[in-house]
């Protein structure tokens, strides 16, 4: 009789992403990972400060916007017959999506020359200032509001709001009146 003996070593896991998630600050999703072997996969962020992730199911949360600023290592656990594995993955976390806002402008009465000058009192959904422009050659509007007629006809006034890191442009709204012909008191001394 000849024998013959060999070392049966642990197995080796490999561990593979399904994909890269599509994760935007405010919009989470999951990242999956799998194992040719038995062990139970658990996920960790290498990046804290740019995302989190949870242990056993792998969602991410992004919580500052870059480019390939998010790194998460899924790892099977070793078990009896298999050595632990792990693979890790990097991607972009995209900024929060903005949210839409809308402005509200009161109409402007017709006014005429040489009368007190109406004063737009626009407003935005957002709360963010709102300003003012016009194409209209009647009139002239400062990014403040302040209209001053330059002649008679149709003056439009056109409200804006560019947003910010939160929110989106608004859509334009205008308001149009008419500058009339001013009216000229005579008095007798």
């Amino acid at each position: 009789q000849v024998s013959e003996s060999f070392e049966i070593t642990a197995g080796v896991q490999t561990v593979t992403f399904a994909g890269v998630p599509s994760v935007a600050v405010g919009s989470p999703a999951a990242t999956t990972a799998t194992s040719t072997g038995p062990g139970a996969i658990t996920y960790a962020s290498t990046t804290p400060a740019a995302c989190s992730v949870d242990t056993n199911s792998g969602q991410v949360t992004g919580l500052v916007a870059g480019t390939g600023n998010c790194s998460i290592t899924a790892t099977a656990a070793a078990t009896s017959t298999y050595a632990s594995g792990s693979a890790s993955q990097t991607f972009d976390i995209a900024a929060a999506p903005l949210t839409a806002q809308t402005i509200t402008f009161p109409a402007l009465a017709d006014t005429a020359f040489g009368a007190a000058v109406p004063v737009p009192a626009a407003s935005a959904s957002s709360g963010l200032a709102v300003s003012y422009s016009t194409s209209s050659a009647a009139c002239s509007v400062s990014g403040a509001g302040v209209i001053t007629f330059t002649s008679l006809g149709t003056c439009t006034v056109d409200a804006n709001q560019a947003g910010n890191a939160t929110y989106a442009p608004a859509p334009q709204v205008s308001e149009s009146f008419e500058i009339t012909a001013g009216v000229q008191t005579v008095t007798f001394a």
